[in-house]
C-alpha cells in the first residue's frame, strides 16, 4: 500500500490463512516458523496483539459472508456461457 503509514511489522500471508487467522485453531507464530507465513519488522510485538483481535471474528465473518452473497447473483448470470436462454 503505497502512501500509508509505516508499519512496524509487514505480513505476507495467503488467503486462506488471513481467513483462519482469526480462528482459534490457527496458530499464527507456528505459520511463521513453518514458512507459511513471511514478515519483517516487529512480529513479536504483533503476536501479543493477536489474542485481543479475535473478538472481532464475529463483524469479520458478518462482512465476508455479505461481500460473497453479493457477489452471488453476478456470478450465476456469468456461468452460463454457451449463448442460449
Amino acid at each position: 500500500m503505497d502512501g500509508g503509514a509505516n508499519a512496524q511489522t509487514r505480513l505476507l500471508i495467503a488467503s486462506v490463512d488471513l481467513d483462519r487467522l482469526w480462528s482459534k485453531e490457527f496458530q499464527l507464530g507456528m505459520a511463521i516458523v513453518r514458512g507459511r507465513v513471511r514478515y519483517s519488522g516487529q512480529v513479536r510485538k504483533f503476536l501479543r496483539v493477536v489474542p485481543m483481535l479475535r473478538p472481532l471474528a464475529a463483524s469479520y465473518r458478518e462482512l465476508t459472508t455479505k461481500g460473497r452473497a453479493s457477489e452471488s447473483p453476478r456470478s450465476a448470470s456469468l456461468g452460463d456461457t454457451s449463448g442460449r436462454r
